[in-house]
């Protein structure tokens, strides 16, 4: 997530998702599938709106939920001067999903998230996960195994996501972990760096 950019236009088609899990638990419905089959499940861009829905055209020619983005005078947040935009938003306070990725991911067994994402950017955009709590911080950010995006192409990201796996946590509480922040998941987000010129 490296790069900065200003004045990008262009973004985001495309979202379907699910998680894995390594053994079966009560805790969610795991594993889950967000097809969004009828409408956008109640998942939203980065203004907080509710995605764009179109029944046809998802990797495998059928449903999926979209959003714009444009990159014109985006400015990335004080505590990660590095950090491009969150795009997709799997929120609480819109119900997400019916709140099927919300809980505590580690006693469920979650082991992975998998995504299918499609960017119209003029250039190939890494992908990163974010989990946080109901309030948004402190929160976890994942890179994807293979993160790198090519304009124009649904690809499939996966997210190694075990209390284990490496992650990136954002909190003002220096021994604050991997496994603290998903024993709370409440918001499950995706983002693309932001793109040099």
């Amino acid at each position: 997530m490296g790069k900065k950019g200003r004045g990008v236009p262009g973004l985001i088609s495309g979202l379907l998702l699910g998680l894995a899990l390594a053994a079966p638990s009560a805790a969610q419905t795991v594993p889950f599938v967000e097809d969004f089959d009828v409408d956008e499940s109640g998942w939203a861009d980065n203004a907080g709106f509710l995605l764009d829905w179109s029944a046809t055209g998802g990797p495998d020619g059928g449903s999926y939920a979209w959003g714009d983005f444009d990159y014109t005078g985006y400015v990335p947040p004080p505590l990660a001067p590095d950090a491009g935009p969150i795009v997709y938003r799997g929120e609480d306070q819109n119900g997400a999903s019916g709140g099927n990725f919300e809980g505590d991911w580690d006693a469920a067994g979650v082991t992975q998230v998998r995504v299918w994402v499609r960017h119209d950017a003029p250039v190939d955009l890494e992908w990163i996960l974010r989990v946080a709590n109901t309030f948004n911080f402190p929160a976890l950010a994942y890179d994807a195994v293979d993160p790198v995006v090519q304009p124009n192409v649904w690809t499939e990201l996966v997210f190694e996501v075990e209390a284990t796996d490496p992650c990136i946590p954002e909190s003002t509480n220096p021994s604050f972990t991997c496994l603290d922040g998903l024993q709370n998941v409440a918001h499950i987000q995706f983002g693309p760096d932001a793109p040099q010129q």
